[in-house]
């Protein structure tokens, strides 16, 4: 799980920060990168070996694999010094 003050990089892609999300139809708490899908229950360690992605989550749950079906609840950012411009 992470916290407000955690800043997670995906471990699938390395191109983002995971993020939390809640999904609208059922409420479950995951925890998402936004740039490649990978997704992971909220309680789950992030790690390469224990990732899903949204599109197999969405197909088993019978819902659309797009970003309008989750509500983003907390985002990680990357301090200031490791913006890129």
């Amino acid at each position: 799980m992470i916290s407000a003050t955690q800043q997670i990089i995906c471990p699938r892609c390395k191109q983002d920060y995971v993020i939390k999300v809640v999904v609208k139809i059922d409420g479950e708490v995951m925890q998402i990168c936004p740039e490649c899908d990978a997704c992971w229950k909220y309680e789950d360690h992030i790690l390469f070996e224990t990732f899903n992605t949204f599109q197999n989550y969405a197909r088993k749950n019978t819902i659309s694999s797009t970003w309008d079906q989750v509500q983003v609840i907390e985002e990680s950012f990357p301090q200031p010094k490791e913006r890129m411009i």
